[in-house]
């Protein structure tokens, strides 16, 4: 209902793509976390999920890129630490 009113709700958004995430709509999940970065280029959970989307899409290169970004942004992010380590294993 949000995003009806206003597209560009940051919150809305990020529980879109997560929503996205889940139902395996890993392109979708990609445009909504492009369109909050839009908004906020230091938003740490759109980096984040962008970087698992391409991680599920095959895109291990931009994963890494956009998990990278997450862990410049916030060094503690476990879960950004965890991803791209697994994404580094996956090409060597």
């Amino acid at each position: 209902m949000k995003l009806q009113h206003n597209p560009t709700h940051k919150k809305a958004l990020y529980i879109r793509a997560s929503s996205f995430m889940k139902k395996k709509m890993y392109n979708e999940a990609v445009e909504d976390c492009h369109m909050m970065l839009e908004k906020d280029c230091k938003n740490v959970g759109a980096f984040y999920l962008m970087g698992c989307a391409y991680e599920k899409i095959g895109d291990i290169r931009m994963a890494i890129d956009n998990l990278s970004i997450v862990i410049e942004l916030d060094p503690e992010h476990v879960n950004a630490l965890l991803a791209r380590g697994a994404c580094l294993n996956t090409i060597g």
